[in-house]
C-alpha cells in the first residue's frame, strides 16, 4: 500500500511533466514492465522496444491514471500487456505465442476474489470481441484498449469518422447480444 501511494504521487508529478519523478517511477517499475512484456512477446529485443513504448505512454498519459480504479502497477502492467499484444498482432510470425495467453498475464500480487470475477468478465469480453468481424473488432480495440477517439481511429485506419463510429456502435450492439445469450447462473471463474 505504501509503495502504491508513493507511485501514485510520482504519477501525479509525471502528469505535470516532472522529469525527475518520471525517472524515479521508471526505476521502480521498469523490471515489472519488462517482465510483463517478455512474458507476452517472448522476444528480448521486442520486449525492450515495447517497454520503451510503455514508458512513452506513461509520460504522455500519466494524467489519465485513476488511483480509484487501479494501483499504479496494475495500470502500467495493463498498458504493457496491451502494447505487447499490439506487437504480437503486428508481427504475425510471432502469433504462435498465443494472444489468448497474453490477454491473461496479470500481476500476481493483485489477485483477489474480485479480480477473479473481473478476469471471468474479461475472458467473456475477449471471447465475444474475437467473434466480431475485423473492422468492428479493430475499432473497438482501438477505442477501448488504446483509448483512442473516433477521429484518431479514423486517422489510423484511413477511414471516415462516420464509418469508424458505425463500426464501434454496431460492435457494441453485437457484444450486448452476445452477453444477453450468457445464462445468468453460469460461473465466470473457477476457484483453484
Amino acid at each position: 500500500m505504501r509503495e502504491d501511494a508513493s507511485l501514485t504521487s510520482l504519477l501525479v508529478l509525471v502528469a505535470s511533466s516532472d522529469e525527475r519523478a518520471f525517472s524515479i517511477f521508471y526505476t521502480r517499475t521498469k523490471a515489472k514492465v519488462f517482465q510483463t512484456c517478455l512474458q507476452i512477446c517472448n522476444d528480448h529485443s521486442a520486449s525492450e522496444e515495447v517497454t520503451t513504448d510503455v514508458f512513452r505512454t506513461v509520460w504522455l498519459k500519466a494524467a489519465a491514471f485513476d488511483a480509484k480504479r487501479s494501483s499504479p502497477i496494475t495500470w502500467i502492467c495493463a498498458i504493457a500487456r496491451n502494447r505487447s499484444i499490439d506487437w504480437l498482432r503486428s508481427n504475425s510470425r510471432h502469433l504462435a505465442a498465443s494472444i489468448d495467453d497474453a490477454l491473461f498475464v496479470i500481476d500476481e500480487s493483485q489477485r483477489t476474489h474480485e479480480d477473479a470475477v473481473l478476469r471471468g468478465h474479461y475472458r467473456l469480453a475477449i471471447a465475444a470481441i474475437a467473434k466480431l468481424p475485423e473492422p468492428k473488432r479493430q475499432a473497438l480495440n482501438l477505442a477501448f484498449f488504446d483509448e483512442l477517439s473516433g477521429r484518431d481511429i479514423a486517422l489510423r485506419l484511413d477511414t471516415p469518422v462516420a464509418t469508424v463510429k458505425s463500426w464501434i456502435r454496431r460492435g457494441l450492439i453485437d457484444l450486448r447480444r452476445e452477453f444477453d445469450d450468457i445464462p445468468q447462473n453460469e460461473p465466470l471463474y473457477q476457484l483453484s
